[in-house]
């Protein structure tokens, strides 16, 4: 290509009829001496016009906010969309809520609706056009309290309503939103070991080397009908009757070590760490402090850590 350039700008008449049988010119010879150099910048003005055309993908003299959607025309729909997408998820919320209220009198209601929208095909729009939603009321937690879950599932993520009903009104009392792509479900047992029901969220983060299974757990808080801030777990075994919590760390199989910690109230407090002796294979160290390679020295995993999920990948058994 830049060969071609050069020859359509080095040629001339007198240059061409001395040359009548070539057609191309060596791009490293001298230009002649009778070359005008009226007719070089001629020509160079009209490489320079051709680039213009190969750059910009357009005639040169239009407007380039011509050639294409601007930038504020490109921000102008994704604003626009972000609103239709709000408005509708805001829409299947005030729906859900208003069937609801409508069966509040019921011990127990389960329901569940698709709601469907045709607003982004009359704006030529990709927006959110369907929206899952269930509903499940009742004595969810506790018998003194009545509780009301609605989960409004998108492509894009997991959206969790919870409320307290109290002289038949519906007072909010947790909301999480979730990545569909991370989300595994939602459950609601006895974490703690307090004889009432708490909600955990379950859940896979998209990134990452190694194992890691999370779940965010909501304490019961007793007689409010209420619910504490979330405790974040890594790859964990709830036992609510020992109101224990056994896991396994984050990181690679035979590095990561086991976890204990135990419900003390609304307090966790932290038992010991189990991780393979590097001194000696096929052996462990129990610790009280993560990651310490000062420990007390075991031949095996003591019984108690052997019905935990994925120990495998603590043995390094992939």
């Amino acid at each position: 290509m830049w060969e071609d350039f050069r020859v359509s700008g080095y040629s001339s008449p007198a240059y061409d009829k001395e040359n009548k049988n070539k057609h191309q010119v060596n791009p490293t010879r001298r230009l002649p001496a009778n070359v005008s150099f009226k007719c070089l910048f001629s020509n160079m003005k009209h490489i320079t016009i051709i680039l213009a055309i190969f750059i910009l993908g357009c005639h040169p003299f239009e407007k380039v906010k011509e050639c294409g959607t601007s930038n504020n025309s490109v921000n102008k729909n994704l604003d626009e969309k972000g609103k239709l997408d709000s408005l509708f998820l805001d829409s299947s919320l005030k729906k859900a809520l208003s069937i609801s209220k409508q069966n509040c009198s019921k011990d127990r209601f389960d329901f569940s609706f698709e709601n469907k929208s045709d607003t982004g095909k009359l704006i030529n729009l990709d927006i959110l056009r369907s929206i899952q939603v269930d509903i499940l009321l009742g004595y969810l937690f506790n018998p003194s309290h009545k509780h009301l879950l609605i989960r409004r599932n998108t492509s894009w993520g997991e959206y969790l309503n919870l409320y307290l009903l109290t002289n038949d009104s519906l007072v909010p009392v947790l909301t999480r939103e979730q990545l569909s792509m991370t989300y595994v479900d939602d459950t609601i047992f006895d974490a703690d070991g307090d004889g009432q029901k708490d909600f955990l969220v379950h859940w896979y983060p998209s990134s990452g080397c190694c194992l890691r299974d999370k779940y965010n757990v909501y304490l019961s808080l007793a007689n409010q009908g209420t619910f504490s801030t979330d405790y974040e777990f890594i790859n964990p075994t709830f036992s609510p009757k020992e109101k224990l919590i056994r896991g396994i760390e984050y990181g690679h199989p035979g590095e990561a070590g086991l976890y204990k910690l135990k419900w003390n109230g609304h307090k966790i407090d932290t038992i010991e760490f189990i991780y393979h002796d590097s001194k000696l294979k096929g052996t462990y160290l129990k610790t009280k402090k993560q990651f310490s390679k000062v420990g007390i020295p075991l031949k095996s995993i003591p019984y108690e850590y052997r019905k935990i999920k994925n120990l495998d990948w603590f043995m390094n058994k992939e």
